[in-house]
């Protein structure tokens, strides 16, 4: 796929992220699947035969991804604070409960970033959830993920 057909794929998805009028749950689910979308193009790109990693999860994509060395420990981390995030969302019924919000704000104070929202008050944690989305899918927009090259092989191995 072309990078300005990707950048199209990415755009329909943020625009129906835009379009979940401001439901929490499909928002978080919708930005978690951009990263992932862009998570899978860089394997794609990486991989001789990456159809034999069709069937693994978020976070053993992020393990991948850690492997291939496109971004760096901080971000690994945050794509792992991020997921764990998101799966209070998937897995959990009541999201509107106090403690369920108490639950997702001790996870994303864990991000990277967090202490520079301190100034803020109050913090909403939807909103450093979405600004930490926009931080990693770009830095993922940015990575490089062409295939190893014949001299690269070699001095990884």
């Amino acid at each position: 796929m072309a990078e300005s057909e990707e950048i199209d794929v990415v755009e329909r998805i943020i625009s129906n992220w835009e379009k979940t009028h401001g439901d929490t749950r499909s928002s978080i689910l919708t930005m978690h699947l951009c990263i992932e979308y862009r998570i899978n193009k860089i394997i794609e790109k990486r991989f001789k035969n990456p159809n034999a990693l069709d069937k693994l999860g978020f976070a053993n994509k992020i393990r991948v991804l850690d492997g291939l060395g496109v971004v760096g420990q901080k971000d690994i981390k945050d794509l792992k604070i991020l997921n764990e995030a998101r799966n209070f969302f998937a897995h959990d019924l009541d999201v509107d409960s106090q403690e369920f919000e108490q639950k997702f704000l001790e996870k994303i104070k864990e991000l990277s970033f967090y202490h520079s929202f301190s100034m803020i008050k109050p913090i909403y944690p939807f909103n450093v959830y979405s600004f930490a989305t926009m931080i990693i899918l770009r830095l993922l927009l940015l990575a490089k993920d062409e295939p190893l090259t014949k001299n690269q092989e070699s001095t990884a191995s």
